[in-house]
């Protein structure tokens, strides 16, 4: 329990200590939600990567790359404004 609870002080992602622990992705982020701990902080340097991919490469994959979920990826391009264009087609 102390191991988990210092490495989300250092900003580690749940998908890092899970990896790091042996654990499930669930069972961690069960139990940061469960002692009320908060989530991991995006760095300038994530924000940047996110700003530069956003538009060309699908979110899952940057996700995958950022180590982060997707909906957390989809949550924090919303609050940087980002937008993927969305193609309409005319009959």
């Amino acid at each position: 329990m102390e191991l988990i609870i210092s490495l989300k002080k250092q900003h580690k992602t749940v998908a890092e200590i899970a990896n790091k622990l042996g654990r499930s992705y669930n069972s961690i982020r069960c139990f940061t939600h469960y002692y009320n701990l908060p989530p991991s902080r995006w760095t300038e340097k994530e924000n940047e990567i996110l700003r530069a991919n956003y538009f060309h490469t699908p979110a899952k994959l940057l996700a995958k790359r950022l180590n982060r979920s997707l909906r957390s990826v989809y949550v924090q391009a919303n609050k940087l404004g980002l937008r993927k264009n969305r193609i309409k087609y005319e009959l």
